[in-house]
């Protein structure tokens, strides 16, 4: 038996890999980028074979979704993977921590650059949805920042399209949450309705945050601060960069379907859909796993004025399914 991974953008990939408890079905991934005028989504998956500081057979799985330009959302997919994969927690198995740890990371190597005069982290920002399943153990660890998310399908016994429960790991996060208004009004912020950002959790937007936003109304580096004699105001965080975290362990008896998306998809259809369209296609239908990202994505875009739209699909089922 072997694990099978097809990525179908930029190029299709198969990877071969030695089994294990666990064994995923063909893992796609399709990225459309609607009536925008330019592409701000991006996505990462990491094998076992990414993962070399651990024995366990591990695969990674990212989206993000960028605002204001494509800056962090590119930096997030090319560092938060690594930070995670070199990571002492993920050696230790303690999963919920090293998501944590390198979203941590990721903003502090933000600030540094900033620091040294890349300007453009301090408006550009990135949702981010992280999927770390352990395929020996079958527990799967998820986190996210702002209105990208993690959908879970699982079908009891059997891979019957019908019997599909579905299930939300992620959390929307909004203003518009009671919580995150209070955390923002606590923090020192106002909660403007009229501007466009309407997330409350992202990575970057560090115009939003400490220490940023403790420097008046033009940002300085910290050199230009200590030259100026300016004092810090005493604001949090209006933006948090603390993620969302769920953790399940699948049934070995049972059969998943794992999507995450960028709002663009879950704009448009939502969950149950989704999950509906993915188990049909792949199961009932024995549609190839290649064709299931393709067909949620198209269905998301095919409106005029439709935004950027990722899904990445992925089927799981244990030995024992």
């Amino acid at each position: 038996m072997y694990i099978r991974f097809i990525t179908s953008l930029p190029r299709t990939l198969r990877i071969y890999l030695p089994a294990s408890a666990w064994t995923t079905n063909p893992l796609t991934i399709r990225k459309v980028q609607g009536s925008r005028r330019t592409q701000e989504d991006r996505f990462t998956v990491l094998v076992p074979d990414n993962f070399s500081t651990t024995d366990k057979d591990l695969v990674l799985l990212l989206v993000c979704d960028g605002h204001c330009s494509d800056k962090v959302a590119e930096h997030a997919k090319e560092h938060v993977p690594h930070l995670i994969a070199q990571s002492r927690a993920l050696m230790d198995k303690d999963y919920t921590k090293a998501i944590k740890s390198a979203l941590e990371e990721e903003e502090a190597l933000l600030l540094e650059e900033y620091d040294s005069g890349q300007d453009e982290n301090a408006f550009s920002g990135s949702t981010v949805a992280i999927c770390l399943v352990d395929l020996s153990s079958g527990i799967l660890t998820t986190g996210n920042l702002g209105d990208s998310h993690v959908i879970l399908g699982e079908a009891e016994g059997s891979s019957d399209a019908k019997q599909v429960k579905t299930t939300r790991l992620s959390e929307e996060h909004t203003p518009a949450d009671l919580r995150e208004e209070k955390r923002i009004v606590e923090a020192g912020g106002v909660v403007n309705w009229t501007r466009s950002l309407n997330m409350s959790r992202t990575l970057g937007d560090l115009q939003y945050k400490t220490p940023l936003n403790n420097r008046g109304s033009h940002y300085l580096s910290r050199s230009q601060e200590r030259a100026s004699g300016k004092k810090d105001k005493n604001n949090a965080d209006f933006l948090s960069s603390n993620p969302a975290i769920s953790e399940v362990r699948l049934d070995m008896t049972n059969h998943y379907a794992l999507l995450l998306t960028t709002d663009g998809v879950t704009d448009i259809l939502d969950d149950t859909a989704i999950v509906d369209r993915a188990a049909k296609l792949f199961w009932e239908s024995l549609r190839p796993a290649t064709e299931v990202a393709d067909e949620i994505t198209r269905e998301s875009t095919i409106q005029p004025q439709s935004d950027n739209a990722t899904c990445v699909t992925a089927f799981f089922k244990g030995d024992e399914g």
